[in-house]
């Protein structure tokens, strides 16, 4: 009961994060140049247009214990809407979790908690099987670690009729704190 309102009030926060940095970005003139090659980097439809940047640290050697949020989008099949989660990972030595918190497509439920199960990292790659517990969804993620260990990108795939792209972006307090610092202004 503890952590699913902990997950409740991590859900919450992200709720409140994504109206403040969407209220931000509408209030913007454009988008830095190192947001700009971020997005052309990760949604390029040609990725060899994008020039690969000098890696300062090894994403390899990161460690992803954190809070995350990300959304992902359908490739297949086309026009579905894209979703929003947020996740928390552990990861100790060889042990690696993820648990998700994701609103849910149904009107019975707003939100459903999901788990990783057989997770494999080789540097900066990474992938696991998304579980939901009582259904029989699941769901293959294959990953790579990029920007310093701010960023997870890749592909998530159900069956080879609905699959998409992932985004995840490392949350960290003090970018929280300076958010709410620029809001009270």
């Amino acid at each position: 009961m503890k952590a699913n309102l902990t997950l409740l009030t991590i859900f919450l926060l992200v709720m409140s994060l994504n109206s403040t940095i969407a209220h931000s970005a509408n209030n913007s003139a454009a988008l830095t140049q190192e947001e700009e090659a971020l997005w052309q980097e990760v949604f390029a439809d040609d990725q060899s247009q994008t020039q690969p940047k000098k890696q300062t640290i090894n994403e390899g050697s990161i460690n992803l214990t954190g809070q995350w949020v990300g959304y992902f989008e359908y490739d297949m099949p086309k026009g579905q809407p894209e979703g929003m989660f947020t996740a928390v990972v552990k990861e100790q030595g060889n042990e690696f979790s993820m648990s998700f918190l994701e609103p849910r497509n149904h009107a019975t439920k707003y939100v459903q908690a999901a788990l990783t199960i057989d997770a494999k990292r080789q540097g900066k790659y990474l992938s696991f099987t998304k579980s939901y517990g009582n259904y029989d969804t699941v769901v293959q993620y294959n990953l790579i670690i990029r920007h310093n260990g701010l960023v997870m990108d890749g592909t998530w795939r159900i069956n080879d009729n609905v699959y998409g792209r992932a985004f995840f972006y490392r949350l960290k307090l003090d970018e929280l704190k300076e958010l709410k610092q620029q809001s009270e202004i």
